[in-house]
């Protein structure tokens, strides 16, 4: 792995960090991450929610509202149809609780005018389709709101139309070069002549921008709305949206609203993963909460999680979190099989000193787990990667990506061997016949042989600083957190260290982990652990230094570091980022203060 450290201190740095009253190094990083002045870094680090643009700014967003009212005012139905994942779900949820919220406060009586239709994975396929078409006429509904799909479903939408539904589109997938589609109304930020600043909003993101529009028509506070950040920060986070602009904001809200829900779903699902009182991160919603609820679009169907979201009832919450929680456990299982079977046949089938894609399929591979899979085939080979699922002659795809290689681009040059695709530069979906995967994996392979350079193949480690081990303290790490939410746009620092040795062997630490202790001269030892690929760390440790700790042999670590409390006292534990050896990278300079 190649680490990239920047080699000189911007000169603002340091007057940055004064005026803020910021530690130097985190002046620093502010500059580095684009933030130069006192204003800029200001509104990164603590911009307000009534800073966040205008909702009318979006194109379309005046007629959806005016649609919007007059069925509510009408007391037309309205179906809300979802997505399966995370995205799609807490869209769904925000705009019912909130359609629901002012259908309620103007007329009482059992007339249902805001009703649900969550797709089947593997029974309905991905994106807005024909048999939501079918459902939302059936019972009766005027008004369809699509999230997180329909900006490609042309013949669904035209077929509503036919039927005399009006659609209103909340999607955030790119047009892919398609002509505008035949929705009521299409609120999507990458639409043409859409003046929105901000171009990175989930679909969640979307939906709480219409609920904000029909809120401030309706007459209300925006404050009225805060209490669904919970869901935008979900549906944002587990979409891996970037956490910049107006993304940040709500996260960063949305955080503090999650750790304090009174959502009776939210509650139940903390409580049975065990995510304990107090300040939540992205973590907890990237790899705790965020699965979980994905876990029924993935395994069977989406219901039980659209459920979770909308209940009220402490019974009934708690029943659908214990599924959703033993449901996660059974993808976990799955998806231990298909990645292991997956890679053995990645090994099998690309010659990786010609191919710069990985295309791999399988019989029976359940469609639920191929995003995962094809994520973990990326981290692995530092390629493009797409893991088809195959079934009765047809095969579903999932693909993931690498900077530099626009995936819905690369699969538009392949159309041909395809039947249907969609998604963003790094992820997207596809589905294809069996007996055209072979030509495919040629087709993309051919594709990337044209756009990827070889160095774009070798996998790279942006390090944010090289600072001595010894500065690592509780204070520093505890003021580094003033720069989060980190997730993708603005990922948690990384530093690197040189001259370090062993203190101690590596440890087994879990299953997959390992944990070890290290130390610079006669500094204080720390702790730190590694969980991703765990045999290379303890394999390329001890390779570096030796056993016994005063004969160790020195070394360079690139690191996160995070805090730890063990008998109320904090301690800084390094999270492995990578290991070189000691002289591989000459140290850049610092400027005179780190703390």
């Amino acid at each position: 792995m190649q680490w990239i450290i920047p080699d000189t201190v911007h000169p603002d740095a340091d007057s940055l960090a004064r005026a803020l009253d910021l530690p130097a190094l985190i002046g620093r990083l502010l500059v580095q991450r684009g933030h130069t002045t006192v204003e800029q870094a200001r509104r990164f680090l603590d911009g307000t929610l009534t800073e966040l643009p205008d909702p009318f700014l979006l194109k379309d967003m005046d007629v959806a509202v005016a649609r919007l009212e007059r069925a509510l005012t009408q007391r037309e139905r309205i179906c809300v149809v979802s997505d399966y994942d995370v995205d799609g779900l807490t869209s769904t949820a925000l705009l019912v609780r909130v359609l629901q919220g002012k259908r309620a406060a103007d007329i009482s009586g059992p007339f249902s005018s805001v009703i649900t239709y969550a797709p089947h994975r593997v029974k309905d396929g991905y994106g807005f389709s024909e048999k939501a078409v079918a459902f939302a006429k059936g019972q009766g509904a005027s008004v369809v709101i699509t999230v997180d799909s329909g900006t490609t479903a042309h013949a669904a939408l035209a077929y509503a139309r036919e039927e005399g539904l009006d659609v209103i589109v909340v999607d955030h997938h790119e047009l892919q070069g398609l002509t505008r589609p035949p929705a009521y109304a299409l609120i999507n930020l990458l639409q043409p002549g859409c003046p929105y600043p901000e171009k990175d909003l989930a679909s969640v993101g979307l939906a709480f921008k219409l609920a904000q529009a029909l809120v401030s028509r309706w007459g209300q506070t925006p404050s009225a709305l805060w209490q669904h950040l919970d869901l935008v920060c979900l549906g944002t986070v587990a979409d891996v949206a970037p956490l910049v602009g107006e993304n940040r904001v709500l996260v960063r809200h949305g955080l503090q609203r999650l750790a304090a829900t009174p959502k009776a779903g939210l509650k139940a699902l903390m409580a049975v993963a065990e995510v304990r009182p107090g300040p939540l991160t992205t973590e907890h919603v990237g790899f705790i909460l965020g699965p979980r609820i994905n876990a029924a679009g993935r395994m069977s169907a989406p219901d039980s999680a659209l459920r979770l979201l909308l209940t009220d009832d402490p019974a009934e919450a708690k029943a659908l979190a214990v599924a959703l929680h033993e449901e996660n456990r059974v993808r976990q299982r799955v998806e231990a099989s298909v990645v292991r079977e997956a890679l053995e046949q990645a090994e099998r089938t690309t010659n990786f000193t010609q191919h710069r894609a990985v295309v791999v399929a399988g019989h029976d591979w359940h469609p639920g787990v191929i995003g995962i899979v094809a994520a973990r085939l990326v981290e692995r080979y530092h390629r493009p990667a797409v893991v088809i699922a195959l079934t009765d002659g047809v095969g579903k795809g999932s693909a993931r990506s690498i900077a530099g290689f626009h995936l819905v681009d690369a699969l538009a040059e392949c159309r041909d061997r395809l039947t249907g695709f969609g998604g963003h530069e790094m992820a997207a979906g596809l589905t294809i016949a069996a007996d055209q995967v072979a030509g495919f994996r040629d087709a993309l392979n051919a594709v990337a042989q044209r756009r990827l350079t070889p160095d774009q193949l070798v996998p790279t480690l942006f390090v944010d600083a090289e600072v001595p081990l010894v500065a690592m303290t509780p204070a520093l790490v505890r003021a580094l957190e003033r720069l989060g939410p980190f997730g993708v746009g603005n990922p948690r620092p990384v530093f690197a260290s040189h001259g370090l040795a062993l203190h101690a062997a590596p440890q087994p630490r879990g299953r997959a982990g390992i944990r070890c202790w290290v130390r610079a001269g006669r500094g204080p030892v720390f702790e730190c652990s590694g969980f991703d690929r765990a045999d290379r760390w303890r394999d390329r440790l001890l390779a570096l230094g030796k056993r016994a700790a005063d004969i160790s042999g020195p070394f360079s670590l690139a690191y996160t570091p995070t805090l730890s409390t063990w008998q109320g006292q904090d301690g800084v534990v390094l999270q492995i980022k990578d290991v070189q050896e000691a002289g591989s990278r000459v140290p850049s300079p610092l400027g005179e203060r780190v703390g």
